[in-house]
């Protein structure tokens, strides 16, 4: 009986713990997408909120408030006041607060006043309340002008004793207080500071609204949250943007390229930087930006090294469409598998925008492409700076109507490659442009996709997986650059 309890205690405690969780997790979703779009919400709460306070103190005119104060009760002398007296001056206090508001009182306060208004308009400015269940009635006048309201009122409530006491054959209606002219009136109409609170609260809330209906509606890759759920692969690294260090490069991209390599694995970058004391503190800064980024190309390495397995050595990196990030991830992969002390050969496939022989500074005569259509890969493998790390560029084609991939020694050829080298990486055009991604993809061991957060959007994404699904690729996982969350880092276990 015990453990049977035991079974539902701790049942009810996972369940507790799940329901935390899931709590957490959305918590921590709801102020992700608050923080993303926190700019919404600032300005269109600061935009009410200066809005409805010049409303308040600039456009809207100001209403005076004035207010007399009546009792029913008979107070006769020489007159012993009985219970059932109280009781029917209680009763009386609804019927005198109609009649107070008649048309015949109305008509004969305009009368006494000589105003030009009429009957309706006056009633329109007058508010005759019980007070909660005593025998007090309040008459309430609103005006634009704070003599005015205190004049209406204060004839009101004469012509209102005066009347009723008439009609009502009674002497039970009293005048306990009239109003009175202030030397500095504070208006009842507008009160600027609840406006101006009202106007914060309005903003806040309707921002907050329209980050999530932006969020609802945004489609777009940002985290490795979105691709997860939308692909299920896994996210091998997320790789913030890297900073350039050199303002002045004719090329800031490939510049950032270089120096970063070279920092890490071919010169001593940091001592040219350290002699720039000027621009010490903005360096430093961007360099452990770029060390981070370092360290998650390594994390990524670590992972193609250990975490797949060792039968996968010729890997395909594309990308769902066009979009920056495809270059450095494979560049930066091939020199972090060369400095762990692989042999590795990177080979540029993305004829129509090439990029590697850029960034080695070497020739693009002859290439990939040349390899595919003549069959001769003789003097196309190059070497480069980093140690380890070879290079084959996309290459020129002298026939550019003749298909590359028809050729059937693309397999053999890597097969070839793959005696002399431990991993042969493969920077491959965007899957959603045109084919050759998805035929290269058929003789690889596995497919890595890049994702730049905020330009790819789920649909697309789905649309490339179901390409390289169609044809039966190994997709290992996919990487995603630059995303917009700050702070955010993201590695795969």
């Amino acid at each position: 009986m015990n453990k049977v309890v035991d079974r539902e205690i701790m049942g009810d405690q996972m369940y507790h713990k799940e329901n935390t969780d899931h709590t957490a997790i959305d918590l921590r979703q709801l102020l992700s997408i608050i923080l993303k779009r926190l700019w919404i919400i600032v300005l269109l709460t600061v935009v009410t909120t200066v809005t409805a306070a010049c409303i308040s103190l600039f456009y809207l005119t100001p209403i005076y408030e004035a207010k007399a104060l009546l009792l029913v009760n008979n107070t006769q002398p020489n007159k012993i006041t009985m219970v059932r007296d109280v009781e029917r001056d209680l009763k009386l206090v609804d019927t005198y607060a109609e009649l107070m508001k008649s048309r015949s009182v109305m008509t004969q306060a305009i009368i006494q006043m000589k105003s030009k208004m009429s009957p309706q308009q006056l009633t329109n400015k007058v508010t005759v309340n019980r007070l909660n269940t005593s025998q007090l009635i309040s008459i309430t006048v609103m005006d634009q002008r704070h003599e005015e309201a205190v004049r209406i009122v204060n004839t009101l409530a004469e012509v209102s004793q005066k009347q009723v006491n008439g009609l009502m054959k009674e002497d039970n209606l009293h005048i306990i207080e009239l109003a009175y002219v202030e030397d500095h009136p504070i208006p009842a109409k507008p009160k600027p500071l609840i406006n101006t609170l009202i106007g914060l609260l309005v903003g806040l809330l309707a921002g907050v609204a329209i980050c999530l209906l932006l969020e609802y509606w945004d489609d777009t890759i940002n985290a490795a949250g979105d691709i997860e759920k939308t692909t299920g692969l896994p996210v091998l690294a997320v790789i913030p943007k890297i900073k350039s260090l050199n303002k002045q490069s004719d090329n800031p991209t490939i510049d950032v390229y270089n120096r970063f390599a070279r920092d890490e694995i071919a010169t001593g970058l940091e001592q040219e930087l350290s002699r720039k004391r000027k621009y010490a503190k903005t360096v430093k800064k961007k360099k452990q930006m770029n060390t981070d980024v370092i360290e998650v190309y390594r994390t990524l390495c670590n992972h193609l090294q250990f975490g797949i397995g060792s039968k996968v050595r010729t890997i395909l990196v594309t990308n769902p469409g066009p979009g920056k990030g495809k270059p450095i991830t494979v560049i930066n992969l091939a020199a972090s598998l060369a400095q762990n002390g692989k042999q590795v050969l990177l080979l540029d496939a993305d004829f129509r925008n090439p990029k590697v022989h850029d960034f080695f500074r070497i020739s693009n005569d002859v290439g990939f492409i040349n390899l595919l259509q003549s069959g001769s890969h003789q003097g196309i493998v190059q070497n480069t700076f980093i140690e380890g790390l070879s290079v084959i560029p996309a290459g020129t084609a002298p026939d550019h109507n003749k298909e590359p991939f028809g050729s059937q020694q693309l397999e053999a050829f890597f097969r070839e490659m793959a005696i002399a080298f431990d991993y042969i990486l493969i920077d491959a055009p965007p899957l959603m442009s045109v084919a050759d991604a998805q035929v290269l993809a058929t003789s690889v061991d596995g497919v890595l996709i890049v994702v730049q957060a905020g330009k790819a959007n789920k649909e697309i994404l789905l649309k490339a997986k179901s390409l390289l699904d169609h044809v039966h690729a190994n997709i290992i996982g996919l990487v995603l650059n630059h995303p917009k969350i700050k702070g955010y880092r993201y590695y795969h276990n």
